[in-house]
């Protein structure tokens, strides 16, 4: 249940330490935030593929949101939309955004593929 602090609708508190939203700014605090990601709500799962060259096609942004004027880090949906179309969400007001907890599994992925480069320029080095 969400309750006004200090009797202000400027936020919504459910405990004073687990959970904070603050609507002037858009910015939700959390002790820990759980994706639901269980094998048995999955149809058709398959491993990702070139997902070096996705996450190389990304391009990592500062920016200073109009609204409030506060500085920030992140990636751009539109630029995002055009690698991994299926992350990006459009709303019925044409405003985009961004599943940033899908971009683990292309960074788990493009790792494992930079892993495997690695492996066999060591190997080359050492001339096996």
């Amino acid at each position: 249940m969400f309750v006004a602090a200090a009797g202000s609708n400027q936020t919504a508190e459910v405990t004073t330490t687990k959970l904070y939203f603050n609507p002037n700014t858009g910015t939700l605090n959390a002790t820990v935030f759980n994706t639901l990601s269980d094998f048995n709500s999955k149809d058709n799962i398959e491993t990702l593929t070139n997902a070096l060259a996705k996450v190389l096609a990304m391009r990592g942004v500062s920016f200073v949101w109009k609204e409030n004027g506060l500085p920030s880090i992140g990636i751009i949906a539109q630029e995002i939309e055009k690698i991994v179309p299926e992350i990006v969400n459009t709303n019925e007001r044409g405003m985009k955004s961004v599943s940033y907890d899908s971009i683990i599994g292309l960074l788990i992925e493009s790792i494992k593929e930079q892993q495997v480069q690695i492996n066999y320029l060591l190997k080359v080095i050492k001339g096996e």
